[in-house]
């Protein structure tokens, strides 16, 4: 079976779509070479040759992850690394033994094996997109993913992101609500640059709010949010940008190549697309204050 996210087509072998959740499902690729959902405002860049990724699924009885000390450990995660080669296990904290273990025998070659008595859970996104090392792969194709509400405003992506509570559901349906815009993604968004700038991917995952679309848009502008009585906006310099945006990217902290591959490209993000910082109340006073900040900065970057 076949997905596509962004350029990268996804095969899954051994695992029954039945299983598999539900958003994760809608990028599917189908026989007639179209996702399940399709973007025609998207002008995203489009590559020529085939991004592959092959994952050969087996569920077990027992996991036999490796012997040796781990690089990196978590309550979560059981990291081990070699000749480039990445094995995670994954845990549920308190949990005695596993639920998965990913190991990578080539590029674009994995295998993951899942404890049999972990199948009832893999149909919760984040249960089932773990299997995958999905930002280990996009960062070696240029691409971050970003905790944020990804929203389609007037054809390009408008990103809201901080912190979890922050209210960056209340914002994005306040833009809904106000000014027609759409919901592409209610947590995630994969952002990948292109010859023609920034564009904001959909993700397969989309936390508890629901929404989930495998579409895309030019990336536009990103806004992080802090709670006030009153509406306030200042355009971010370079460094407060990174460094905000670092703070809500999922970054392989073990992994110094990841890290400095994905500092390059929030800087470079940075450098192209306005970033701001919004303090601001939750009702359409604040969409007010950022759509003329939006106006403003609409050709920012652009030299004369």
């Amino acid at each position: 079976m076949y997905f596509k996210i962004a350029h990268t087509l996804i095969e899954t072998i051994d695992f029954a779509p039945e299983e598999m959740p539900e958003h994760f499902l809608r990028f599917r690729y189908c026989a007639d070479g179209k996702a399940a959902e399709v973007s025609a405002e998207t002008s995203a860049d489009v590559q020529t040759e085939e991004d592959r990724i092959r994952y050969q699924f087996a569920y077990r009885e027992n996991l036999s992850p490796p012997s040796d000390p781990p690089r990196y450990r978590t309550q979560r995660l059981w990291l081990y690394a070699q000749d480039d080669l990445e094995t995670r296990v994954l845990w549920i904290p308190g949990d005695t033994a596993p639920y998965a273990v990913y190991r990578e025998v080539k590029e674009g070659e994995n295998l993951v094996e899942i404890r049999s008595s972990a199948r009832k859970w893999m149909k919760t996104d984040t249960m089932f997109v773990s299997l995958l090392a999905l930002e280990r792969q996009m960062i070696k194709r240029g691409g971050l993913v970003l905790h944020c509400s990804f929203l389609d405003a007037g054809g390009s992506a408008l990103l809201f992101s901080g912190p979890s509570g922050i209210g960056k559901t209340t914002q994005a349906q306040l833009w809904v609500r106000e000014k027609g815009a759409r919901i592409i993604n209610g947590d995630r968004a994969l952002l990948l640059p292109g010859a023609h700038g920034w564009t904001a991917w959909g993700w397969p995952v989309c936390g508890s709010s629901m929404d989930c679309m495998a579409q895309s848009r030019r990336l536009g502008h990103v806004v992080f949010l802090d709670q006030g009585d009153s509406n306030q906006i200042q355009t971010l310099s370079m460094a407060a940008a990174v460094k905000r945006l670092a703070a809500q990217t999922t970054i392989n902290s073990w992994n110094p190549a990841f890290i400095g591959r994905a500092w390059d490209l929030l800087e470079d993000l940075a450098g192209q697309i306005p970033i701001c910082r919004l303090i601001c109340t939750p009702d359409e006073t604040a969409v007010e204050t950022l759509e003329k900040w939006k106006r403003e900065t609409e050709n920012f970057g652009i030299l004369p």
